[in-house]
């Protein structure tokens, strides 16, 4: 018989949502004549150069409300009561792992679970947590707690090499290629998120938290986290001929490929029922 995972408490946590002052905007963005290919980047990367307010939140009309699930008024407990393993079992989709190390389940091609922090999900070799997505989404915590760190790349840093998925790379698979471009960072924002039974219960916390598309950002998590994806345009592999998203890579290292689809689908579906079983007890 298997030992049951063990999960520490959910203990309080500081509010934490801190913005980082923005500087003139860098040479790269001055000066077309710039060395430094990143500065072909969208403008959300650039230094001095505010994000669209029409970027700033996925618009609700393109998010998907299936069973409800997307109402964050409701209460965790709730959501978790639709989002059952049997629930998700009879959906037919198989999950996946995503390389930075959390489990993925599709809902429907606009929502997403995940699961994160369970010792036994595998992830990379060569550390690159920071990216971004060519979609707009928001990420309702429905367990746990996360830290999410958004970024703006400086282009006249150098500290990491800028890479894609390859467009060849098969449904879910891992292969990657370098841009040939090169860039620092610097944090836009930084926001603790917390599961709550009740989305009215007067803290300060958030439960949920929106990205825009095209901006980098990496996610933490200090224990067992659930939370729910809802995106408001179609994923790479949803359309192949489409923009690529990009990830950070330290500069000069050689990032493994990894396979979303190599973890035994019986082990995942285990780690899926005893982070769930977890989160509704």
């Amino acid at each position: 018989m298997e030992t049951p995972m063990q999960v520490t408490p959910l203990s309080p946590v500081p509010v934490f949502r801190q913005s980082f002052p923005r500087t003139a905007p860098s040479a790269a963005t001055e000066n077309p004549a710039h060395p430094n290919p990143v500065r072909k980047l969208p403008a959300p990367y650039f230094l001095g150069q505010p994000l669209p307010r029409a970027l700033q939140v996925p618009d609700p009309s393109d998010l998907d409300d299936s069973w409800g699930l997307s109402d964050i008024r409701k209460g965790r407990r709730e959501i978790l009561s639709i989002l059952t393993p049997d629930f998700l079992r009879k959906l037919g989709e198989k999950p996946r792992v995503h390389p930075n190390g959390f489990v993925q389940v599709d809902i429907t091609p606009k929502k997403r679970l995940h699961i994160w922090g369970h010792p036994d999900i595998p992830k990379q070799k060569v550390a690159m947590p920071i990216h971004d997505h060519v979609y707009g989404f928001r990420s309702l915590v429905l367990g746990g707690r996360l830290v999410n760190i958004n970024y703006e790349a400086d282009p006249d840093g150098n500290e990491f090499d800028l890479w894609q998925p390859k467009r060849d790379r098969g449904m879910g698979g891992g292969a990657i290629e370098p841009t040939g471009e090169r860039c620092g960072i610097r944090p836009l924002s930084t926001e603790i998120v917390v599961a709550k039974d009740s989305p009215d219960d007067g803290s300060p916390t958030g439960h949920f938290y929106d990205m825009p598309p095209w901006v980098l950002h990496e996610t933490f998590v200090p224990e067992p986290t659930i939370t729910l994806i809802d995106k408001d345009g179609a994923t790479l592999d949803q359309n192949p001929d489409g923009p690529r998203p990009r990830m950070l890579v330290p500069a000069g290292r050689q990032p493994d490929v990894f396979s979303r689809f190599t973890m035994d689908e019986a082990q995942l579906w285990r780690i899926i029922d005893e982070v769930l079983a977890d989160a509704a007890g």
